[in-house]
């Protein structure tokens, strides 16, 4: 899946990149806060870190977006502080990288000692 950039103004969605976001149409994100895309172990971290985002260099995290249909997805998350109240949200799913870490750590030969 592209990249897909969020625009918030005053924390409230002003624009979608895409027609839909992991299966949530852009008209159930415009006007309202991106709340519903984040799982909710990890709710209150994006929120903090959109809160403290600052002009200048960019924070990014690896978090958990929840679809529309009820499932789990990883993305890697960069908030940007722009002029004017305005924040970009960034997300790439990350999904794929993830599952094939988690195989390989589980998967990993041990050695005797």
């Amino acid at each position: 899946m592209p990249s897909i950039a969020i625009l918030l103004r005053d924390g409230q969605v002003s624009w979608v990149s895409r027609d839909e976001v992991f299966g949530w149409p852009t008209s159930v994100l415009q006007g309202g806060t991106p709340s519903v895309l984040w799982d909710p172990e990890d709710r209150d971290r994006v929120v903090a870190q959109v809160e403290q985002a600052r002009p200048g260099p960019s924070s990014t995290s690896e978090v958990r977006v929840r679809t529309r249909q009820g499932d789990t997805r990883w993305v890697d998350l960069e908030v940007c502080c722009g002029p004017d109240a305005q924040t970009w949200l960034l997300l790439a799913d990350i999904t794929l990288s993830i599952q094939a870490e988690q195989r390989g750590n589980s998967s990993a030969p041990s050695w005797p000692t």
